[in-house]
């Protein structure tokens, strides 16, 4: 894993006896609003039809019917959910008073981050593998994840009783369930609560990557932690929050750079040593990049 990404599998047991096998996959009532009903027609049951109509007619009505069919045809949704889609949409247009504040969640200052992030948060209850004070808490620690350790954020999250495994797991949800929930609220309030000029696409970013440069995260999955790019940032090797660099263009510094520069300039000990080393050798191949 993180170095050999292509190769062959070998079976060395007698292969199972091949079977005909016929599949009566029904599409669950969640993704129904992403679906075409006359393409699926010959799949779709009656009453499936019926809803996937019902679904547009309604979104047509709180979008406006030429919106949510660009909004369709952009697969803007990150969520399938078609129930969830409309039930925000509902909110915002009949309480769009109890969404004030949502440009806060740009702002550097978490202490103006919690009504929002309840606000959002309840609308998935139960959706966040823990209570909604414990996940309100995280995301705001969550803040300081590229300036502050591991231990130092776990401690900060102490009076949650936060483990190392409940950190990450945490940090899974938010980088992927939470910041597709907060990107589909960003595009319904664009559409619908206009006068409000609000736009949290930056917040939505800072959630995508765990408050974390973007390269930064990525990297991980690489198999470079976070743990040794800061310690290459902080030794100025490489400036991991220049908004140029991307994946491939920092793969590509790694190769510029050499290996030896960095454990030459950067404080690392024996086991980041062998990380490092493991990370360059799932970059090369024949002695060349792979990007």
């Amino acid at each position: 894993m993180f170095k050999h990404f292509i190769g062959k599998i070998y079976i060395l047991d007698k292969p199972p006896v091949s079977e005909k096998t016929q599949l009566d996959i029904s599409f669950p009532d969640e993704i129904l609003g992403d679906l075409d009903e006359k393409l699926y027609e010959n799949v779709l049951t009656k009453e499936q039809a019926a809803k996937i109509i019902y679904y547009q007619e309604e979104m047509s009505i709180l979008l406006g019917e030429d919106i949510f069919n660009r909004l369709k045809d952009e697969s803007a949704f990150q969520s399938s959910n078609a129930d969830l889609i409309k039930s925000i949409a509902v909110d915002m247009v009949k309480n769009p008073e109890t969404w004030n504040g949502l440009g806060h969640l740009n702002s550097p200052k978490r202490e103006y981050w919690d009504n929002s992030l309840y606000k959002i948060i309840n609308l998935k209850p139960g959706g966040w593998e823990t209570k909604s004070s414990t996940f309100v808490a995280f995301i705001k620690a969550l803040r300081d994840n590229w300036y502050k350790t591991i231990p130092e954020l776990l401690s900060t999250l102490e009076p949650h009783d936060i483990s190392i495994d409940d950190f990450f797991k945490l940090e899974r949800t938010v980088s992927f369930k939470f910041a597709s929930l907060l990107k589909d609220v960003n595009t319904l309030q664009k559409e619908i609560l206009k006068n409000k000029n609000y736009d949290i696409s930056r917040f939505v970013s800072w959630t995508s990557h765990a408050f974390l440069p973007s390269v930064v995260y990525q990297l991980e999955e690489y198999g470079l932690p976070r743990m040794i790019t800061k310690k290459i940032h902080h030794a100025k090797v490489i400036d991991f929050i220049d908004k140029e660099l991307n994946i491939h263009s920092t793969i590509a510094l790694f190769k510029t750079i050499g290996m030896q520069r960095i454990i030459s300039s950067v404080q690392l000990d024996d086991f980041d040593r062998y990380i490092l080393t493991y990370f360059y050798e799932g970059i090369r191949v024949n002695n060349e990049i792979q990007i």
